[in-house]
């Protein structure tokens, strides 16, 4: 069976804007959309999770959960670039790197022929992550055998993981929280009003009516959770610097 690979740069506009304010980096911190209380919170540091600031509320309700919070702008260029160089650096380690375009600073690489190269996939995944701290980036490496289960281990995983066999990776998603994978807000509030708090137990709801309730993103998200989904692998070409010359006779 071919092997996947999840390399999650967690909250990597985040990642961006610490490296702007290095500051910041111990305390409660996040993106914001634009500069205003009404707008929304998109990425949060762990510290700033631990008050209970999520992805998708208002910057002005984060900040009655945290008064220490430190927020800033980081603009969709500023990511383009920081993804793409993400990319080529990830190209350095498997031939093929598709990086999620809702996502960004998720990738996932295939890592299927890798076995020649390598003494082992933990002996790869350790060294991937290395390459990304001396860069300056916090990283996670999952090896795994699906997308979903690969992305949502990578959430709640600290350093590398690697998953001998696809039900090894299955039974380990259902336990990640379902905060982790940064759905939307208002249906991970009725979730929790409904005691749904994990892939698992989100998994127990009848597919028709997770569709009915919450539309085709959240019954898409259920396939891909159950398996009913496999989504082909979508590299990107690597993007290379312009280069001008000048021939001088």
């Amino acid at each position: 069976m071919d092997r996947l690979a999840c390399v999650d740069v967690p909250a990597l506009p985040l990642q961006l804007l610490l490296r702007r304010e290095p500051g910041w980096r111990d305390v409660p911190a996040v993106v914001v959309e634009r500069d205003h209380p009404q707008a929304r919170v998109l990425w949060v540091s762990e510290a700033a999770r631990r008050s209970q600031v999520l992805p998708g509320m208002r910057y002005a309700q984060a900040l009655s959960l945290e008064r220490g919070l430190r927020a800033g702008v980081v603009e969709r260029e500023e990511i383009r670039r920081g993804v793409a160089a993400l990319v080529r650096r990830l190209h350095g380690f498997a031939p093929r790197v598709e990086a999620d375009d809702d996502e960004p600073g998720t990738f996932w690489l295939d890592v299927s022929g890798l076995r020649r190269l390598w003494p082992s996939a933990t002996a790869w995944a350790e060294a991937v992550r290395r390459d990304l701290a001396a860069d300056g980036f916090r990283a996670s490496v999952v090896v795994g055998f699906t997308r979903f289960g690969t992305f949502a281990m990578a959430r709640v995983t600290d350093g590398c993981r690697v998953f001998a066999d696809p039900a090894a990776e299955q039974v380990a998603a259902r336990n990640v929280p379902l905060a982790r994978l940064d759905i939307d807000p208002a249906m991970r509030a009725q979730l929790a009003r409904l005691g749904v708090h994990t892939v698992g137990a989100f998994l127990e709801l009848p597919a028709g009516g997770v569709r009915e309730r919450w539309g085709p993103e959240a019954h898409r998200l259920r396939l891909l959770a159950a398996g009913e989904l496999r989504l082909p692998l979508d590299p990107r070409a690597v993007e290379r610097p312009l280069r001008r010359t000048l021939e001088l006779e």
